[in-house]
């Protein structure tokens, strides 16, 4: 038996990634916080918080990448999987040099 790994939830964290500028296409001000779709996931859970990182949001007239890259079908799971990778690795570098290191 494999024990399941702590979720951690961290609100001001999740607002923290979200103030930050889409990682896949850089627009800044439309952030959401995307939680990988990783280990920890399914049933209706999120991933950890620890595995979140920021995509902008759908607005007036623009498909957002939250929404481009997690349920449009555009990317494979392979490569949604391998963008997520690298994105939550990006987030948690620069969570852990602005002093998120208990989250990341």
């Amino acid at each position: 038996m494999i024990p399941k790994a702590r979720l951690v939830r961290d609100k001001a964290y999740r607002r923290w990634v979200a103030s930050l500028p889409c990682a896949h296409c850089g627009l800044e001000g439309h952030s959401q916080c995307a939680h990988s779709d990783s280990a920890g996931k399914g049933m209706g859970i999120k991933a950890s918080d620890t595995e979140c990182f920021p995509l902008c949001a759908d607005r007036p007239g623009v498909r957002g990448c939250h929404s481009i890259i997690g349920a449009s079908g555009y990317y494979s799971r392979l490569e949604r999987r391998e963008l997520e990778q690298r994105y939550v690795a990006r987030t948690k570098d620069l969570a852990k040099r602005s002093g998120y290191a208990d989250v990341a």
